[in-house]
């Protein structure tokens, strides 16, 4: 009510007043309505349509789909901005677990394989814990498993039980959980903090006291009262050590050291984070840094296989060296890296900042709150650190003048999510095409990445070694050795063959082989003989071919290579082995990177990143003679390569050194009988001729060697004298009538050694008459 535009009052009146054809009637009564709300002010009207519910035009289910295809939709757009231009880096997204897993208050994301399927767990704002099959969006269990919010979730597997497996959650209402996933029962309560619990992480200890207190798998906890405790996963809330000295929250918490040498590495908003000793509950070591730490990821094998901390926070992500080994871990921590990471031109300058700071990194403003570690199934190292709206992935990288150690990291990809990401999970992920990457059966770990290679046997040629004449017969046995076994696993046995250049290649002499795809492998062929005289097995030699070599489509499918020796106790091979490989037209897997992002409008992103470039460094390809050689250096020690691209270091051999690196590690060419053997080598398992130390080392071992053969002249000597009087006894002249004493056959035999020699070097020979053969004879002999 109120004065009616214009001034006109007789408006209302005359609607009030006018008389209607019928009080009943609709039309009467809307017409009413529409003048008496002709007359009423705009602001009126305006804060009446505002305070009335907006009338919804469709479900809000499809409100909902059509809000988180827009959000989609910009995140692609954003992400095709943050692309490198020159990336060859695909994206797959997979809907299905976006929309399984997408809930409203959605605040953590983890994902696992079990039993072939593809797990996914969410925890929500309001403390409600969802586990579903990635595939089929099935819900394993719905659980109201906490009164506050869900901070962290994650997946537990019994490493002794492939079918036992728990999910721990960490919320705000400082407890930590452990759920039974097949049966979605409590099994265990953590509840000893006295704030929100922020963060968690477990792992497997060595150390005694531990393990006899709580067992092997623990778990490590850090909460907003800036302490961290360790738990116990096999028992209810047993806390085994209490962790403080921190000033303010901590917000992320990880195990790092070797066996019995485990430590604790903590990061809090104190802009600190500590190094703990596990059993001693003692700060070891403190970096202090200029901002809050919101989140740190260690990578154990990040930098060719040493540790490496990544740590998140307002002024952008930071790459420490952890160090390996020691004694103290104080001076461990406090003491400069041998090899110092240079910065490249994105990265910011170190020389005032930490001695193990090997480099600052993120693209992105703001502040890094997650970051993450995984290892996909090429052993490729990623770190991926997520920002307000996007997860960039990084890897490290050599630098200039390095041959083998990685010196920095470098942007791989920039992944823009729907929304601003609270949490980010990385899996690695293999699939033979992709468009059915997302519904193949799921990898769980390298070893089950194999492809299957048919090897026939066919010729053996110029076997010298071989002595025909006693009827020996060749068979080879084929065995399999993968990297880190030291038994070969025996495949099958060719029959046996007769003559010195046998010919197999039927159908007997076939085998189908598992090659790993993505694994250091090698197939031994051993030649062996059977002697029928002596009832033994001889070895003749063997050929040893990679797993690269039968699975390469570039390489000939027809391999000849020279036999080897097989040990120490045969000192010669000789003859060659040919071999045909059929790789058939199976597809080899292809290896990719899973992320999964939850969001703050509690979309779940799911996609896939494949075909990345090739891992850095690539495979040495020199030929003999391309590149200059350096020198010539000697190996002191033996040693096995641990990757596809280092060479196999047997003592005494020479090596020819191509390139030098800062980081220690080299590259050569060894030239031997076969083919030459190129790939890179640490230079500490060699000497150079051209340093005065590796000279004097060389002469002692040549000295010893010399020595070595002086002696065996001598052994050799003294078993030529020995046969000399065996030969003298034999040929004796000069006998007695009576048989003569111990004294007088010693003098005996001494003078006939001395007419033997004699007569041996003169040419001539010592006769014995047969009748004057007696009793002498036989007492020396008898003596001798």
């Amino acid at each position: 009510p109120g004065r009616a535009p214009g001034g006109s009052r007789g408006a209302v009146a005359a609607a009030r007043t006018r008389k209607p054809e019928s009080r009943s009637s609709p039309a009467a009564a809307s017409r009413t309505i529409r003048v008496a709300a002709a007359a009423v002010r705009p602001r009126t009207i305006h804060v009446a349509a505002a305070a009335a519910p907006r009338p919804v035009h469709g479900r809000p289910e499809a409100r909902t789909v059509r809000r988180r295809r827009r959000a989609r939709a910009r995140a692609v757009r954003r992400e095709t901005m943050l692309r490198k231009e020159d990336t060859p880096i695909q994206v797959l997204r997979n809907p299905a677990v976006s929309g399984a897993a997408s809930e409203h208050g959605v605040a953590c994301v983890a994902t696992i394989d079990y039993q072939g399927k593809r797990l996914v767990a969410t925890g929500t704002t309001d403390g409600v814990l969802r586990v579903l099959d990635g595939a089929t969006g099935k819900s394993w269990f719905h659980e109201q498993a906490h009164e506050a919010k869900i901070g962290g979730v994650a997946f537990e597997r019994d490493p002794k039980s492939a079918h036992d497996l728990k999910i721990v959650t960490c919320a705000n209402d400082s407890r930590s959980l452990v759920f039974d996933v097949d049966s979605g029962e409590e099994v265990s309560s953590m509840s000893y903090h006295q704030g929100a619990v922020l963060c968690m992480a477990a792992g497997t200890v060595a150390r005694a006291s531990l393990v006899d207190a709580g067992g092997r798998r623990l778990l490590a906890t850090g909460s907003n009262d800036a302490t961290a405790k360790l738990w116990s996963l096999s028992a209810d809330n047993l806390c085994l050590r209490s962790y403080e000295g921190h000033t303010a929250a901590v917000t992320s918490v990880n195990f790092a050291g070797e066996a019995n040498h485990e430590v604790l590495i903590t990061t809090s908003m104190d802009k600190r984070f500590r190094v703990w000793d596990l059993d001693a509950e003692r700060c070891l070591y403190t970096v202090e840094e200029p901002t809050a730490i919101a989140c740190a990821a260690l990578a154990p094998t990040f930098l060719n296989g040493a540790p490496a901390l990544a740590t998140g926070s307002y002024g952008g992500a930071r790459l420490y060296r952890v160090p390996e080994r020691g004694a103290d871990e104080a001076e461990r921590w406090a003491k400069a890296p041998r090899h110092r990471g240079k910065t490249t031109a994105d990265a910011h300058s170190c020389e005032t900042e930490h001695p193990r700071l090997i480099q600052r990194f993120a693209r992105t403003s703001g502040r890094v709150h997650r970051a993450e570690h995984a290892v996909l199934f090429d052993r490729r190292q990623v770190v991926a650190t997520a920002s307000r709206s996007s997860v960039e992935v990084w890897a490290p990288c050599l630098d200039a003048d390095g041959v083998r150690e990685p010196a920095h990291v470098e942007l791989l990809f920039a992944f823009a999510a729907s929304g601003a990401v609270h949490d980010v999970c990385l899996r690695p992920h293999a699939f033979l095409r992709p468009e059915t990457a997302f519904t193949e059966p799921v990898v769980a770990t390298r070893r089950d990445l194999t492809q299957d290679v048919r090897v026939m046997v066919q010729s053996a040629r110029g076997l010298a070694q071989m002595d025909t004449s006693k009827g020996l017969e060749p068979y080879v046995v084929l065995r399999t050795l993968r990297a880190g076994h030291h038994k070969p696993h025996k495949v099958g046995q060719t029959p046996a063959r007769r003559g010195r250049d046998p010919d197999f290649g039927d159908s007997e002499c076939s085998f189908e082989v598992a090659v790993p795809v993505y694994e250091a492998s090698e197939i031994i062929f051993v030649l062996y003989d059977f002697d029928k005289s002596r009832g033994k097995h001889l070895a003749c030699g063997q050929v040893i071919v990679t797993g690269e070599d039968l699975l390469d489509n570039h390489r000939p499918e027809r391999i000849t290579r020279h036999l080897i020796a097989v040990g120490s106790k045969q000192t010669d091979a000789s003859g060659t082995l040919s071999i045909s490989v059929d790789r058939g037209d199976a597809a080899r897997p292809a290896v990719g990177l899973e992320i999964l992002c939850a969001t703050a409008n509690g979309h779940v992103d799911h996609a896939l990143l494949y075909d990345f470039p090739p891992m850095p460094p690539p495979d040495p390809l020199v030929e003999k003679d391309a590149a200059p050689v350096l020198e010539v250096a000697t190996v002191l020690f033996h040693r096995t390569h641990d990757h596809t691209d280092e060479l196999d270091l047997i003592y005494r051999e020479e090596i020819q050194v191509l390139a030098k690196g800062d980081d220690g590690w080299w590259f050569g060419v060894i030239v031997s009988d076969g083919p030459p053997r190129c790939g890179l080598f640490p230079g500490s398992y060699v000497l150079t001729r051209n340093d005065f130390s590796a000279q004097a080392v060389l002469r002692k071992q040549a000295e010893a060697d010399a020595a070595a053969v002086r002696l065996q002249a001598r052994l050799r000597g003294r078993d030529a004298r020995a046969k000399a009087k065996a030969a003298a006894a034999a040929r004796r002249e000069d006998v007695v009538d009576a048989p003569p004493g111990a004294d007088e056959t010693l003098g005996l035999i001494e003078g006939l050694e001395k007419r033997a020699v004699a007569a041996e070097a003169s040419g001539g020979g010592v006769a014995i008459s047969d009748s004057r053969r007696g009793r002498g004879d036989a007492a020396a002999a008898t003596w001798i």
